[in-house]
């Protein structure tokens, strides 16, 4: 029996759950976390204990189960550092064990679509990098104020000196002339 589940809503850079739960008495082999939209890999696979590394790189190393041990059915996925292309169906599938000994069974038991928002691309510290970058450009615009002011004072003193010089000039004319 298929879940759909509402809509759930991450951040950017946020961590977020993806909860599924395997239904009462479900012998596993496996779990299962799929986009349908990805052209190859998947978010999550796992057989037993072992973790299957056909995953799509965007997925890589942001992606692990809440419980690794499945108990009590939880095969809920923690989904790390959120971004804007996570946002999504994804597909919770069991995988458990058939009659042949060597085949499994699939079956999808939940189907979450993730939205994503915030951040403007920012890793979700957009605000913060937004008031860091206000403050730096803040303190730039004072130490350009600063440096104008120094020049046209040092430049005022300058031109002082050169009055000065010409007017002790305009003296000794005057005197030599009369």
């Amino acid at each position: 029996m298929l879940s759909i589940s509402e809509h759930m809503t991450a951040e950017i850079g946020q961590t977020i759950t993806l909860p599924c739960q395997a239904p009462n008495n479900t012998v596993l082999a496996g779990v299962g976390w799929d986009r349908p939209d990805l052209s190859r890999g998947s978010v999550f696979l796992s057989r037993g204990e072992h973790v299957t590394y056909d995953q799509h790189p965007s997925f890589e190393n942001r992606v692990h189960m809440q419980d690794r041990d499945m108990k009590d059915g939880d095969i809920s996925l923690i989904l790390e550092t959120v971004k804007a292309a996570d946002a999504g169906t994804y597909n919770c599938r069991v995988i458990t064990p058939a009659n042949t000994r060597t085949k499994t069974a699939e079956k999808r038991i939940r189907s979450i679509r993730l939205s994503v928002v915030g951040g403007h691309g920012l890793g979700g510290h957009g605000t913060l990098l937004a008031y860091v970058s206000g403050f730096v450009f803040f303190i730039c615009i004072v130490c350009v104020l600063i440096s104008v002011k120094r020049f046209y004072h040092t430049r005022g003193h300058m031109q002082l000196a050169a009055n000065v010089a010409t007017a002790d000039k305009t003296d000794d004319l005057a005197e030599t002339v009369v």
